[in-house]
């Protein structure tokens, strides 16, 4: 059995690499949809419409627990009024965004309200990740 500190060193770079995985899928799909290539064209996978897209700002992340890195599901991010959910994963987008700054948050019973500073620029995705302290 590893000790407390390497099972967390551990867990600290499995979320890094996943991390780092699903952003280079999203930037994949964000490629797909900028060079207009939909429907079954882009990767093969046939996960975007063939119908136009609008192409508008998104913001996405990862809400994990700040002691475990462990992923949060359920907290509800909130940002410019509008609130999503985030999956089994912590993963979390809102799309159709104006760029600007603003401030986001993300809540979920039993931890403190994470608060942050978001720039939303020209990218198409823009990342904000958030990590939960539980309360004491």
């Amino acid at each position: 059995m590893r000790p407390p500190n390497s099972r967390l060193r551990a867990a600290r770079a499995t979320r890094r690499t996943t991390l780092g995985t699903r952003r280079a899928v999203l930037l994949a799909v964000v490629a797909c949809v900028a060079l207009g290539v939909s429907g079954s064209g882009c990767s093969g996978g046939g996960f975007l419409p063939d119908a136009p897209l609008e192409l508008t700002p998104t913001l996405g992340g990862r809400v994990t627990d700040a002691l475990t890195d462990a992923p949060i599901a359920g907290a509800v991010v909130t940002f410019q009024g509008k609130s999503v959910e985030s999956g089994g994963d912590g993963m979390y987008f809102i799309d159709h965004l104006a760029t600007g700054a603003g401030r986001a948050e993300a809540r979920r019973s039993g931890y403190v309200t994470a608060v942050r500073e978001v720039v939303i620029g020209d990218l198409l995705v823009n990342i904000a990740d958030f990590e939960l302290r539980p309360l004491s």
